[in-house]
């Protein structure tokens, strides 16, 4: 059997990106590290939530900025890396209310849980593919006469995204991250953003404590059975965690 010419310039080129990757891999540390983060959050909201808006109720608007008031979440995340790749799951859970200006009060859960694998390139700078899953309960009390009346606003989806983070140390102690990714793509949620700043002090070989913010932003729009659901909301505010190094 003869190749073909084309045949014989993919062979090449794959050896020679073999041989130009061959001692960067070889000079990984192939050992596997773990990291466990028991993370806390203070949440600011922006935005609405409208329960069985096709009966005509009115968006829940919050009426506050985004940094006006602060309520809280926490949760985990544990991380294996080797060489240049890793993976990670993180799960959140935060919790806040509000009354719009017209009146609608709101008591809102939402739980998120991410998984997400990423791939180093260079020494800084890592790409990420995910998917992160929402779990929205939500209390909507609507003025009414002569008693105020309650709606629901529950819903359950998952997002694929994509992004890159960006590592950078400052000495053997301390290291900054930056990451963003942006994920939905009318699939789920028409789209969601996410941000996350933070740096982290190292306090002994096996710990360390970060201080940062996070940003989330979410346009979802549930179809669903008879009761539809709306959810144009931001959350965002100071992190802390502290990681545990193995």
């Amino acid at each position: 059997m003869t190749l073909k010419r084309g045949t014989w310039a993919v062979i090449l080129a794959g050896v020679v990106l073999l041989g130009a990757t061959a001692p960067a891999l070889a000079q990984e540390d192939w050992d596997y590290h773990y990291d466990l983060s028991l993370s806390a959050v203070g949440i600011g909201k922006e935005g609405f939530i409208l329960p069985s808006y096709a009966v005509g109720e009115q968006k829940a608007y919050t009426k506050d900025s985004l940094f006006a008031s602060l309520s809280t979440g926490g949760g985990a995340s544990f991380q294996v890396r080797r060489a240049k790749w890793a993976v990670g799951l993180e799960v959140l859970s935060v919790g806040y209310d509000y009354t719009s200006k017209t009146g609608v009060k709101v008591d809102a859960d939402q739980l998120l849980a991410e998984l997400v694998t990423s791939w180093r390139f260079g020494s800084s700078f890592e790409l990420l593919l995910g998917t992160r899953y929402s779990k929205l309960s939500s209390d909507v009390v609507y003025p009414g006469t002569p008693a105020p009346y309650k709606r629901p606003g529950d819903a359950e989806w998952a997002d694929a995204f994509v992004g890159g983070r960006l590592v950078v140390p400052a000495g053997d102690r301390v290291k900054f991250t930056l990451r963003g990714d942006v994920g939905g793509f009318g699939l789920a949620s028409d789209m969601v953003y996410h941000a996350q700043a933070k740096v982290a002090f190292r306090l002994a070989d096996a710990a360390s404590l970060a201080v940062g913010y996070r940003y989330w932003d979410w346009d979802f729009e549930n179809h669903k059975g008879k009761q539809k659901v709306m959810y144009d909301m931001t959350l965002a505010g100071p992190t802390l965690d502290l990681v545990f190094h193995f």
